[in-house]
């Protein structure tokens, strides 16, 4: 049934959890029956403002975990939940820091606040944003994360 051109508008594909995007993006590179018939779009992840900190900083149970640092490398989108939870002002755990920090970790990726989850699907979907030369890209900025590969020079 899944052969069938004409059946599909658009296929979402939701990674819970932690895992790791690379195997499923690859997918579209690589299987024969996902190549030319569909096309990788972009990539959203969605960060738990109130607890994305424990993961970044490896504070409490929640140690670093690489599949964070993935899936944010690979994002073209972050939806950046639970924004109402953070605090107010200019502190170490504010929206303005933590998005600092998504940008240092992905620079590429677009971030939208939210509170639920609760974004405009025409700001996801229909990206056009995905250019397989970001597999490389990402793949480099996490392995820079996670301390595997020196950082490039700054100009």
């Amino acid at each position: 049934e899944l052969q069938k051109d004409d059946q599909f508008d658009y296929v979402l594909i939701e990674c819970s959890g932690l895992a790791d995007p690379a195997p499923v993006m690859q997918t579209f590179f690589s299987h024969k029956t996902a190549q030319g018939r569909f096309v990788l779009d972009g990539v959203v992840t969605v960060v738990d403002a109130k607890n994305i900190w424990s993961h970044l900083d490896g504070s409490g149970w929640l140690a670093k975990t690489p599949e964070v640092q993935r899936q944010i490398a690979h994002a073209t989108k972050i939806i950046i939940n639970k924004v109402d939870t953070l605090e107010p002002g200019d502190n170490p755990r504010s929206l303005s820091a933590l998005s600092a920090r998504l940008r240092e970790m992905n620079p590429g990726a677009s971030q939208l606040p939210a509170t639920h989850a609760e974004v405009d699907l025409a700001l996801i979907l229909d990206q056009r944003a995905f250019d397989p030369s970001r597999i490389a890209e990402a793949a480099l900025t996490e392995a820079t994360l996670s301390g595997r590969h020196p950082p490039p020079p700054h100009p």
